[in-house]
């Protein structure tokens, strides 16, 4: 799905070269069983699964060798959230920064 969505130009982001994201957007769709009234008020998601830990990881991971070689080379993420909304999705923008 990712590759779709990638320029035809595109290069994986080589190893060594430091990256930051600067939005990451986790969207869950709200659950079909919410009633209008707490669909209108809930916007944030407290609930799992944990935003840094299980969430950025699997991303990360799955990223590797797609958009870059090495997720050890996110050195710096700013604009990360977890909400609800009408559909799931993920919103990422990098940039990759000068050594």
């Amino acid at each position: 799905m990712v590759r779709s969505q990638l320029p035809d130009h595109f290069v994986v982001i080589p190893k060594g070269t430091p990256i930051m994201v600067n939005k990451l957007h986790y969207q869950f769709e709200r659950p079909k069983s919410w009633s209008k009234k707490k669909t209108a008020e809930t916007y944030w998601m407290t609930a799992r699964p944990d935003l840094h830990d299980n969430l950025n990881k699997a991303l990360f991971d799955a990223l590797e060798g797609v958009v870059w070689e090495s997720d050890h080379n996110v050195v710096m993420i700013s604009n990360l959230s977890k909400t609800y909304g009408d559909t799931n999705q993920i919103a990422i923008e990098i940039q990759c920064l000068k050594s």
